[in-house]
């Protein structure tokens, strides 16, 4: 498998388009509606890459195993407006499933950074869906500092925020115990890493939650699903699927616990449990 970057010409743009559907399909499925993959515009979309390969001032380019396009990368002057020090945008790099872990972002960065610096640009700015867990992995893998968009959203809604009395501690973030929250936490990576095969039927209680002297705390994770089907879903070939879920539950923990943690995960059939109230109201989702 060679897989080369070249520049893409007028007459790719609807190759281009066609890529990142099926792009699409396996990014962003479960975290966008459905309806924006389902009802996909091709021709749209190729009429706007047309649009972007013929702009000089735009660089596209496409990954091209033999003659079947499986990925591509585009960079260009930055015009978001929000963060006026950036001179450029990497605007959009996908890489079909088979092709990921392969290298090629890593191969796509570099290409980006020497453009940089013969440019003597020193920083460009790329956007991430916040759901979008793989493409934040390889981020920080690659030591990219991220950029927070928080500080618009919170000028809003203090704009809009009534004064009260404080009800709640100023270190007290959640009403929530801390257990539960990262049992919710595991169940995120669980409904995000599993894409179209969701067993929504899950449920997730942190069994062991202890902290050593050191701060490091211990947490034993039971994944509860109604099936054997899903469990087999769930912990993937040979557990691919569970260490992949529990890997990024831990990051999340951590950063949220303020702490290391070692966190083991079980996965186990219960059948029926929604339909049992004492079960419902064991993993906290009623109080009755």
């Amino acid at each position: 498998m060679s897989v080369e970057f070249r520049r893409a010409r007028a007459e790719d743009a609807r190759l281009l388009a066609e890529t990142r559907r099926r792009a699409w399909d396996t990014t962003y499925r479960g975290i966008y509606p459905d309806a924006m993959i389902d009802e996909y515009d091709l021709e749209a979309h190729t009429a706007r890459d047309a649009a972007r390969i013929a702009d000089p001032a735009n660089a596209v380019f496409l990954a091209m195993d033999g003659a079947e396009c499986v990925g591509y990368f585009t960079y260009g002057p930055y015009t978001y407006g929000r963060y006026k020090d950036f001179a450029l945008c990497l605007n959009s790099l996908y890489f079909l499933p088979g092709y990921r872990r392969m290298g090629l972002g890593r191969r796509a960065f570099a290409q980006l950074t020497e453009f940089c610096r013969e440019r003597g640009i020193e920083k460009f700015f790329c956007g991430c869906n916040c759901h979008n867990l793989p493409a934040q992995a390889f981020y920080r893998a690659n030591k990219i500092d991220t950029v927070e968009k928080l500080d618009a959203l919170l000028n809003e809604l203090t704009a809009l925020a009534v004064p009260g009395p404080q009800l709640f501690p100023d270190d007290m973030i959640s009403d929530m115990p801390e257990k539960q929250i990262c049992a919710e936490l595991v169940r995120e990576k669980l409904l995000l890493c599993l894409d179209k095969e969701i067993p929504h039927g899950t449920a997730v209680e942190v069994t062991k939650f202890s902290e050593r002297d050191n701060g490091i705390i211990d947490m034993d994770v039971t994944i509860y699903c109604e099936k054997d089907s899903h469990k087999g879903i769930i912990i993937g070939k040979h557990g691919a699927m569970l260490k992949k879920i529990g890997e990024l539950a831990r990051q999340d923990i951590e950063r949220f616990m303020g702490t290391k943690v070692y966190l083991q995960t079980w996965v186990k059939v219960k059948e029926n449990w929604r339909d049992s109230a004492a079960q419902l109201r064991n993993f906290g989702f009623t109080d009755q």
